[in-house]
């Protein structure tokens, strides 16, 4: 509606340019109308030899072209008989009017304008009776035509208000099914929009969904990988502790055979019972002197971590302690090469071979 109000008023603004500039033609036409009349009393008032007669002549059939008939007709007129006063002079001319307003009576008019005016004859008078019978007729018939063409013109604005109204009603009324139809296409383009917006959010949450599925999927198969392998994992711990365990068995029997083979051969019951016996003693002590060794490691722990949050020791950064010799090599050096019993090794040591596996070939 905002656009349509202000293309109305563009309009409106337009039309009113349009209107002021055909009433300014109309007041310059109406100037130019008042000039040439101005110009023909000046003519009026000049003598009027043959050649200037017939210039004046020559002007007016040129001006009175564009003028309408009756206003054209009075300018021919006064061009071609000397003006408004007819080739007379200002004074014999006022004198004639006023002693034709003073006479009504033409045969009395005639008689004393004869004598009253001088230098002018009866026949003058008369001809210039008529001349000025004519040239108030002329006069109204412009003063008419003038009036005429105001009114056309008049109707003539009338006409193209009215039209221009007409124009802007069915511009308003185009305008208006215009505006109906971009109104509809826009409602059916959104209508299509939603659609495609439904379709595609119906597309994407099927893909979501099955993307969703897809990684769960993923996800329950690496789960069971996961347990499948912890379950494997579990599985070789157990055999090798239970392959361990066996081994450990198998060991001490063959060690408690080895034993009983030994003792059978050489000691009699009474000395296997006091070894079995100094045996279980030892086992007893020593298994005593590892719980307490794990006792003590435990109470080291806990008053080294005690003494950690106690104390904080800061040691500074020394990088040429690294290229210094430890305490070792220097008394080494201070000693000599044969000082001591140390020396060079005849023989490299070999990977130790784990407690389960020895005595088995």
């Amino acid at each position: 509606m905002e656009e349509i109000e202000n293309s109305m008023m563009t309009f409106k603004e337009q039309q009113r340019k349009v209107y002021d500039d055909l009433l300014r033609e109309e007041r310059t036409y109406l100037q130019e109308v008042a000039a040439m009349e101005k110009k023909f009393d000046s003519w009026s008032q000049l003598p009027a030899p043959a050649t200037a007669a017939a210039d004046v002549k020559k002007a007016a059939s040129t001006v009175t072209v564009s003028l309408p008939p009756a206003v054209a007709a009075f300018e021919r007129f006064l061009a071609q008989t000397g003006g408004h006063q007819g080739g007379w002079d200002d004074y014999d001319h006022q004198l004639f009017l006023k002693l034709k307003s003073k006479h009504k009576n033409y045969t009395t008019f005639m008689q004393v304008a004869g004598k009253g005016i001088p230098g002018r004859s009866l026949d003058d008078v008369r001809q210039h009776d008529e001349w000025y019978s004519e040239y108030l007729i002329l006069k109204e018939s412009k003063k008419k035509a003038i009036q005429e063409w105001k009114q056309n013109k008049e109707a003539e604005k009338n006409e193209l208000l009215k039209d221009d109204e007409d124009e802007i009603e069915e511009e308003e009324r185009k305008k208006r099914k215009r505006e109906e139809q971009l109104e509809k296409e826009r409602e059916e383009r959104l209508k299509h929009l939603s659609e495609w917006k439904v379709q595609k959010g119906l597309e994407k949450a099927k893909m979501e969904e099955a993307r969703l599925r897809q990684d769960l999927n993923k996800a329950k198969e690496r789960e069971k990988e996961e347990k499948k392998r912890l379950e494997i994992k579990a599985q070789v711990e157990e055999y090798a502790r239970q392959r361990a365990e066996e081994q450990e068995i198998l060991k001490a029997a063959r060690e408690a055979r080895k034993q009983q083979e030994k003792a059978v051969h050489r000691l009699t019951a009474d000395e296997a019972a006091k070894i079995q016996e100094r045996s279980q003693k030892m086992l007893e002590e020593k298994q005593a002197r590892k719980k307490e060794k794990e006792v003590e490691k435990m109470e080291k722990e806990k008053r080294l971590q005690k003494l950690k949050s106690q104390v904080e020791v800061n040691v500074s950064r020394d990088p040429s302690r690294l290229y210094k010799l430890t305490a070792g090599w220097q008394q080494r050096k201070e000693e000599g090469p044969g000082a001591g019993d140390g020396g060079r090794l005849l023989q490299m040591p070999h990977r130790a071979v784990p407690s389960w596996r020895q005595g088995l070939s």
